[in-house]
């Protein structure tokens, strides 16, 4: 990332930059997940981000989404207007209830079946190239989140169809990390603004967010090479939390890199 730019002063069309991004690429590795509510009725749950990273193909999330899998209150990934998949495969979770502070992390390795089904429908998993760990956050807008909420939901034709909720912004100052005690080598922290409709590219009213859990971080980075401007786009975290009341309205993630040193540990344990 040599030469790489800060965008104090902001570009004219920057956010059709990032826009452009999520429509072309980020969609295509950005998963939801649904619950079973009845024989052949489904729910959304909650986002997560699919990976190629150390010869295995993973899903990451939030450990919230994903901690009662084990308890075969099975997630299911949708891969056409009404076919599921169960999201099976390895999964780790990890332990965040031993303090709000503790990584809110979670990890599928999956199965060949789902891998190949997900991707006959155009999904993609993100290349460990495209993985940022250790990032330090900017007070720049160049970072995305994006992913599925639970309430974006219309039935069209008795065809249940999910919509997506895109945040830009830059991260948070000191205060609200001093404030709720997160610690910047685990964690980033966004301010809270009102998400876009990515269909529509609109705001929407400012309302807790269910079902975001587990989408992507991404950072929007830009290289000056002479007088050129090149963009690109790399995944630094997983989001757990969105706080919309307290004294700071605030996006809670953890770093892309907690994530990546348990799935390597783990990998070089088996």
């Amino acid at each position: 990332m040599d030469n790489l730019v800060k965008l104090e002063g902001g570009i004219p069309g920057f956010d059709n930059i990032i826009n452009g991004f999520i429509d072309n690429n980020i969609r295509y590795y950005t998963i939801q997940f649904f619950k079973k509510t009845g024989a052949d009725t489904f729910a959304p749950e909650g986002t997560g981000v699919l990976v190629h990273i150390f010869n295995v193909f993973c899903v990451f999330t939030a450990s919230h989404v994903i901690e009662n899998l084990e308890d075969k209150n099975l997630l299911y990934f949708r891969y056409g207007p009404e076919k599921y998949i169960s999201s099976s495969g390895i999964i780790r979770v990890s332990d965040y209830k031993i303090s709000k502070n503790h990584p809110d992390i979670a990890y599928i390795i999956l199965e060949k079946e789902v891998i190949e089904q997900l991707g006959k429908i155009g999904l993609k998993f993100l290349k460990q190239n495209k993985v940022l760990p250790f990032h330090k956050g900017l007070q720049v807008t160049q970072y995305a989140i994006y992913g599925f909420p639970t309430d974006f939901v219309k039935i069209e034709n008795d065809i249940m169809i999910n919509g997506g909720n895109l945040f830009i912004g830059p991260m948070a100052n000191d205060k609200p990390y001093t404030y709720y005690n997160y610690s910047k080598d685990t964690h980033f922290i966004m301010p809270y603004t009102n998400p876009r409709n990515i269909s529509t590219n609109e705001k929407t009213e400012t309302r807790p967010i269910y079902g975001m859990s587990g989408s992507g971080l991404w950072f929007i980075s830009v290289t000056k090479i002479l007088d050129e401007y090149t963009y690109d786009y790399h995944l630094i975290g997983i989001m757990n939390e969105f706080k919309t009341h307290g004294k700071y309205q605030i996006i809670v993630g953890n770093k892309i890199n907690l994530i990546t040193d348990q799935l390597f540990a783990d990998i070089s344990e088996s």
